[in-house]
This record gives structure tokens, sequence and C-alpha cells, in this order.
């Protein structure tokens, strides 16, 4: 299970690389009313980027965090709860409005709707990289 932990955070880590670099891109943009095409494909590919890295951080590394401490494999809120019992992240309704966020993501299909989420992704995407670090520090803690 080990082994397990550290891959995943590896994995985990290559995620918030290009998070980072999306985020700061996007960032650097800034909220328009309309995006060039560049513009446009960069942020959308941070929505992209959200999307994975809070179903990674949520569905996978969570979880693989409850395997190696032997905790109970239940439902998702669970595993939620567990990791806000660690103190990875602050406010569960927070991490919720998140998700949802994700959600949206990935059921829009509506270019003009898709642009109506990037304030929502920028804002909670400096949360989501707070929160991978966190847990990063986590696991590297229980490496030693």
């Amino acid at each position: 299970m080990y082994d397990k932990l550290i891959v995943d955070k590896q994995l985990l880590e290559k995620q918030l690389f290009w998070l980072e670099i999306s985020f700061k891109e996007c960032s650097q943009i800034g909220l328009k009313k309309d995006y060039t095409i560049e513009e446009f494909g960069k942020f959308e590919t941070l929505c992209a980027r959200y999307s994975r890295s809070i179903d990674f951080l949520i569905r996978k590394m969570f979880r693989t965090i409850d395997a190696y401490e032997f905790e109970n494999q239940g439902t998702l809120v669970d595993v939620v709860n567990n990791a806000h019992k660690r103190g990875l992240f602050e406010d569960i309704q927070e991490l919720r409005i998140m998700k949802d966020i994700r959600n949206t993501i990935a059921h829009e299909y509506i270019e003009e709707k898709l642009t109506e989420v990037f304030e929502e992704v920028l804002q909670y995407t400096e949360h989501l990289i707070q929160i991978i670090k966190n847990t990063l520090n986590y696991i590297t803690k229980k490496e030693n």
C-alpha cells in the first residue's frame, strides 16, 4: 500500500504542476466579456485540468490515504469526511462547491455557457491548489 501512496503522490504532483501553469496563464488573461481563440483555449485547458485534479484528489488520492491508514473504505462522503478530519481542507461546503463546478464543466457543451464558469474556476483553482499542497505535505510527513 505504501508503493501505491507514493505513485499516487507523484501523479498528484504532476497534476499540480500543470494546474499551476494554467492558473498562472489564465490569471494573467483575466476575466473578460470576449476572449480570443488562444485565450479561450487556455481557459478551456484550465477547466479540464481543474476537473481532472479535483477528481483525482477526491476519488483517488483521498481513498489511497484512507487505505494506507486502514480507514474503512466507505462512501465518497466518508472519504471526504476523513480528509477533513486530517485537516487537508477547512470547509466541506467549499469542497462541495468545487466538485459542483467540476460537474458543470463536465456537462457543459455550449461554448458561451462555459465562459460563465471561468470566474468560479479561477477563484476555486487557488483553493484547489492549496488543498493539493496540504495533501502532498500530509503524505510527505507519512513518508518520514
